[in-house]
Formats: C-alpha cells, sequence, structure tokens
C-alpha cells in the first residue's frame, strides 16, 4: 500500500500545487482547449482519482464503504457540474478563487499525508 500512497501524494501534490501557484481555473482555458480536453474529467476520473480510490477500499475496510463514499462523491460531484452556472453567481469571482486556492491547499496537506504514510508503511521515516 505504501507505493500508492506515494505515488497517489506526488499525484496529487503536483496538481494542487500547479492550480494553487498558477490561480489557474476553468474560465482561464480558451474554449478550444475545453472541448479538446475537458478539465472535470482528469480530475474526476484520473490516475489521482483512481489512486485514492484504491487507498480508500483499504482504508475504509471493503469494498462497501468505498463504494459509499465513491457514490456520494459523484453525487455531490453532479450537483455542482450541472449548478456551476449559478455557484458562479452567487459566489462571484473573487470568493470563487479564494475557495478553490484554500482547497487545493487543503488537497496538498493530505497529499504530504499520503506521502508520509507511504514512506511509514516502507520503514523510511518513523511513524510519529
Amino acid at each position: 500500500a505504501g507505493d500508492f500512497e506515494i505515488t497517489s501524494g506526488v499525484i496529487l501534490f503536483i496538481l494542487s500545487l500547479r492550480y494553487f501557484l498558477s490561480g489557474e481555473s476553468q474560465t482561464s482555458r480558451s474554449q478550444a482547449e475545453l472541448t479538446v480536453f475537458p478539465l472535470a474529467t482528469p480530475l474526476l476520473a484520473g490516475p489521482g482519482s483512481i489512486s485514492v480510490t484504491i487507498l480508500i477500499t483499504g482504508r475504509l475496510g471493503g469494498f462497501t464503504p468505498a463504494l459509499t463514499v465513491i457514490l456520494a462523491n459523484a453525487i455531490v460531484s453532479y450537483l455542482v457540474l450541472v449548478n456551476q452556472d449559478y455557484i458562479m453567481m452567487k459566489l462571484g469571482e473573487a470568493l470563487s478563487a479564494t475557495i478553490a486556492r484554500i482547497l487545493n491547499l487543503v488537497t496538498a496537506a493530505y497529499a504530504v499525508s499520503l506521502i508520509h504514510e507511504g514512506l511509514v508503511d516502507w520503514k523510511l521515516i518513523s511513524g510519529t
């Protein structure tokens, strides 16, 4: 499990750091780029998501709890994506960008935690 934790942590950290430092958002991409490469697809079903799903399955003790978490995430993601125009109208550009940066920071912290746990599993560092 240490290898998936480290890999997941590195991928999540790189993605979150990239978006945190650049302040890049979906609105900053061109329409042609979004048509060819939908931004939500790699974030919702990319290698980071797959690795985290594998880790959740191991940590929650099986398939059923992991499936419950995945379905809840899918429902929330669907609701947010369907209502994105309304949500953006209510939040505004500045607050939306601030929330995105905070969530990227939280994701980076979780990524570091995954890397730490992977190194502990490999017994390269202590678990304290």
